[in-house]
């Protein structure tokens, strides 16, 4: 991997006018050694064996040029067509198709893993004078929240979002960054999932030289980048134990010790932490440490889901198409027809804010024309299968229905959402060829968690080749 085990290049870091910026990085592992590639926060990146690619890869699986990088608002990834293929969260990818992907999930270069993460800096601290965070923010529950987050954001007590899947947290983390007195030291965003054990011992806590095969020199951890600002453990119900009770020691003794480190260095961060998962529920269950979670959770914010928020959704809409059309080049504005912006706001988003995002990046993608017309929508948005299997069920058909004359047994609330949740889930499938990381991000969900609902269901998977 070309002297793995060692940042490989000077960190490349993006500066606005203000002082602002991102520093990006690529952490590749292979067997037992590791390096970091200091990234540009846009542009294309060619990832390779040959010695012109700009991401080199000295490995006999990696091919002369393996896939392109494509950094800016969107992460994409598009393998070139080499022997061992490229996968992102497990799901091959189609060659010279690019694939967007999100900081934290894991991408294979034949038996190579990569992840690609970044943090900010510079951020301007916000006061009370301040407008809203965000002007789409109109439904008086996420104003409540917004408010109580800006309350929260002046002190040092730890944070703990919660929420499904897709609905904000990241946006909001970064929301209490910003109104608080770390705004213009580092936010570093670290999705928990996206390790093993191993790895994500080495990269949140460093190693001394030495410590290790390919250990050529001292190599800091993560959270010392981040000293002074704000670190955002995404996932953090599935962070595994043995880190668990590493971390909880950084947060009650503020230091932390080295791989292979015999002295303790000194830490000042703040964690905001979030989760989909019912970590009361995992505490119970002994998958979850009890002290490291009354240490998270200083403070706990509920996000709603976005069907409990449709004031927001039009608005959600607009912005998200603004962001495509710049980044797409499209020269003329797009318009949302009035009655694709009525099935939006009757849409139950069970991927919330992601979801939209994509239905939205995908109209703009299939629209010809400046209006965006519903033939431009999934046919899953434009007649929910919901509506379908209501229209289609009739009184001698319903489930528990009795003898003629009897009154029908009514279906539970659970059965009714689990039929709903099934055919959405069968049509995201379909709608993909099966492809289960492309359905998961249809639906705004986790890969895991797709596969997770889809063997309770009793899908069958399909084997891998």
């Amino acid at each position: 991997m070309g002297g793995g085990g060692s940042s490989t290049t000077t960190q490349t870091v993006q500066v606005d006018s203000a002082g602002r910026g991102d520093r990006v990085c690529l952490l590749v592992f292979a067997d037992d050694k590791w390096a970091t590639y200091a990234l540009p926060s846009t542009g294309t990146l060619t990832v390779g064996r040959d010695a012109e690619c700009e991401i080199r890869l000295n490995a006999p699986w990696i091919s002369r040029r393996h896939a392109l990088l494509h950094l800016g608002p969107a992460l994409r990834i598009e393998d070139l067509g080499g022997t061992n293929g490229t996968r992102v969260l497990g799901a091959q990818l189609p060659p010279h198709t690019a694939t967007s992907f999100r900081f934290g999930d894991v991408i294979e270069f034949g038996n190579t893993q990569a992840v690609v993460q970044r943090y900010t800096f510079g951020l301007q601290a916000s006061s009370d004078s301040d407008k809203e965070p965000h002007s789409r923010v109109v439904e008086p529950m996420m104003r409540r929240i917004h408010q109580l987050a800006k309350l929260v954001a002046k002190g040092t007590i730890n944070v703990l979002l919660l929420g499904e899947t897709g609905v904000g947290k990241e946006v909001m983390a970064e929301t209490i960054h910003r109104f608080s007195p770390r705004a213009g030291m580092p936010f570093l965003c670290l999705n928990c999932t996206a390790f093993t054990e191993t790895l994500l011992e080495s990269e949140l806590f460093g190693h001394e030289r030495g410590a290790f095969t390919g250990a050529v020199r001292t190599k800091a951890g993560l959270l010392e980048t981040a000293n002074g600002g704000t670190v955002f453990l995404d996932e953090v119900g599935d962070m595994p134990l043995a880190i668990q009770a590493k971390l909880l020691r950084v947060i009650e003794q503020r230091e932390m010790l080295r791989v292979g480190g015999l002295s303790s260095h000194s830490i000042d961060v703040r964690f905001i932490s979030a989760t989909n998962r019912d970590l009361d529920r995992d505490v119970d269950d002994g998958r979850f440490r009890r002290d490291l979670f009354f240490r998270l959770n200083g403070v706990a914010l509920v996000i709603p889901p976005l069907r409990e928020r449709r004031d927001e959704i039009a608005l959600l809409a607009q912005e998200f198409l603004r962001e495509t059309c710049k980044r797409e080049g499209r020269i003329h504005d797009i318009a949302l027809a009035s009655d694709v912006i009525e099935v939006l706001e009757r849409y139950s988003w069970p991927g919330n804010i992601r979801e939209l995002r994509n239905v939205v990046e995908r109209a703009v993608l299939l629209c010809p024309s400046d209006t965006i017309g519903l033939q431009h929508l999934p046919e899953a948005i434009v007649r929910p299968s919901s509506m379908r299997s209501i229209a289609a069920t009739d009184s001698s058909q319903a489930p528990g229905a009795g003898a003629e004359g009897e009154a029908p047994t009514a279906v539970t609330l659970r059965d009714a959402v689990e039929e709903i949740e099934r055919n959405r889930i069968t049509e995201a499938l379909e709608s993909c060829a099966h492809n289960q990381t492309r359905a998961a991000q249809l639906l705004g969900i986790s890969r895991s968690k797709l596969i997770a609902r889809m063997e309770a269901f009793g899908f069958k998977r399909p084997r891998k080749p």
